[in-house]
């Protein structure tokens, strides 16, 4: 009974080691801080992005992205650049996983100057998405910081803004209302017409990536869609080349249409420029599944008819 006694002991002694090495957290590498309070402090001064990635010892894809991406020089260098960005593991800080809802990792949460919260992906992510997404938080941050400012000086017009060239942040209404009564225009629009980018100006959008609300006496119709413009200038603009600043497949999900041959209008919190095009998605997780492979789902054309899509019509 002893010898059992002492076998067991002895394959005790031998396990401790092992479980404690699966168990511990790997250090972050260069560009990373791992103090929460201190990475949400620093953001808050400087007026940058807080990214925070949500990871877990136990978790395959967050291993894989650690040594797939975190391991390389040009992410750790775009790490450092116009944003703060911290790692958590959830099995250590869970409050913090809570706070924003990290229910799944790997998972990469950003928090802007201006308060705004934003899950930009979930799941592994290949190293060249992830440095355009670090870049395209940087941008929006930058955007963000500076519409603040304007703000605070008392200038009117200041918008919440999207990324960069590839995403964009869920939009904050702009008041775009001069104080005078406007009238409707004398001409019809289509009743089976589909309302585009939920009202917000395409122009300012594609141009500034500025969310801002179109006057419903500024509109064009561009294949069926209907358009909403900020000021008479945006609409001109907008007449002269609409394929510039009218969103890819009617505003349809693309991964939805190569998936389903279903035509979904995406959500504009859910968008993402490709090749300085405008695509939207139905869902977090399209997304996601674009930025992966981009021309996977850009390089087929796809006939798509406005009446057979699904999605808000105008009114």
């Amino acid at each position: 009974m002893y010898s059992v006694f002492r076998t067991a002991a002895m394959l005790m002694t031998t396990l401790m080691p092992v479980l404690s090495v699966s168990t511990a957290v790997a250090q972050p590498h260069a560009g990373w801080r791992s103090d929460f309070d201190e990475a949400e402090q620093a953001a808050k001064a400087e007026k940058r992005p807080l990214l925070i990635h949500f990871q877990a010892w136990y978790c395959g894809p967050c291993k894989q992205m650690d040594s797939q991406v975190f391991s390389y020089e040009d992410v750790r260098s775009a790490l450092q650049q116009d944003l703060i960005a911290v790692q958590i593991d959830v099995t250590r800080e869970s409050d913090v996983a809570a706070r924003f809802n990290a229910s799944t990792v790997p998972r990469d949460v950003v928090v802007y100057p201006n308060g705004t919260v934003e899950t930009v992906n979930v799941g592994f992510m290949p190293r060249h998405s992830y440095i355009g997404m670090l870049r395209e938080i940087g941008v929006r941050g930058e955007n963000i910081r500076r519409s603040l400012e304007q703000q605070v000086g008392g200038r009117s017009g200041a918008t919440d803004t999207s990324k960069d060239g590839s995403g964009l942040t869920t939009p904050t209404p702009t008041d775009n209302s001069s104080g005078s009564e406007t009238r409707e225009p004398e001409f019809s629009i289509p009743a089976d017409s589909l309302l585009g980018l939920e009202g917000y100006c395409p122009v300012r959008l594609g141009k500034s990536r500025e969310w801002v609300l179109g006057r419903s006496d500024l509109r064009e119709e561009y294949r069926g869609v209907v358009y909403r413009f900020a000021s008479e200038a945006d609409q001109a603009e907008f007449v002269k080349n609409p394929e510039r600043f009218a969103p890819q497949n009617l505003g349809c999900d693309p991964v939805v249409l190569l998936g389903t041959q279903r035509a979904v209008t995406g959500k504009i919190q859910y968008g993402a420029f490709f090749d300085k095009q405008l695509y939207l998605f139905s869902s977090l997780e399209n997304k996601s599944e674009f930025r992966k492979n981009p021309l996977k789902f850009t390089r087929i054309r796809h006939a798509i008819r406005v009446e057979n899509i699904e999605g808000t019509r105008f009114q």
